[in-house]
């Protein structure tokens, strides 16, 4: 009884070890960072911490070093009831701005991306309103997809396209 007991767990062992290198090449392989739902891959990404009255938020210490351009505000509003996830891409780490709330990112120099979904994986468009050293970028539901953004750009002259 021992023996047979003894050839089952090495057999159990040698089939891991046989297999661990395959499951390591299958992790690494996926494309994006997430978990995995329902075979479908949810993107990930950090929930700000409630916003501030005024909706003021630094991106990080490092948007105020070296500036290429003018800096800028950019606001972003929600209006949808699902979370949006963004990243001032160089400036800012992925975060996730709650429905209907807003967060201001300070100082950004230009020229600036800033990327965003909804973490739902809903449509998104995107008004934008310019003042000379401020950009409020207002997130709202669409069903239309023609109309659906997913990124915007200022460059250094502050012209604004999103895409």
């Amino acid at each position: 009884m021992k023996t047979y007991a003894n050839l089952g767990l090495k057999a159990i062992c040698a089939s891991l070890l046989i297999s661990l290198p395959f499951i390591s090449v299958t992790a690494t392989a996926e494309p994006m960072v997430g978990v995995k739902q329902n075979n479908a891959v949810k993107k990930l990404c950090v929930i700000d911490a409630l916003p501030s009255p005024g909706g003021a938020q630094q991106p990080s210490d490092s948007s105020t070093s070296s500036p290429q351009g003018p800096t800028l505000n950019i606001t972003l509003v929600n209006q949808t009831n699902a979370n949006v996830c963004y990243q001032a891409l160089q400036y800012t780490g992925s975060r996730s701005l709650i429905g209907k709330t807003q967060t201001t990112l300070k100082y950004l120099p230009t020229p600036v991306t800033v990327t965003f979904y909804r973490e739902d994986g809903g449509l998104l468009r995107v008004d934008t309103i310019r003042s000379p050293q401020s950009l409020t970028v207002i997130f709202r539901t669409t069903g239309d997809f023609a109309s659906d953004r997913q990124a915007l750009s200022v460059d250094s002259q502050g012209k604004v396209s999103s895409y």
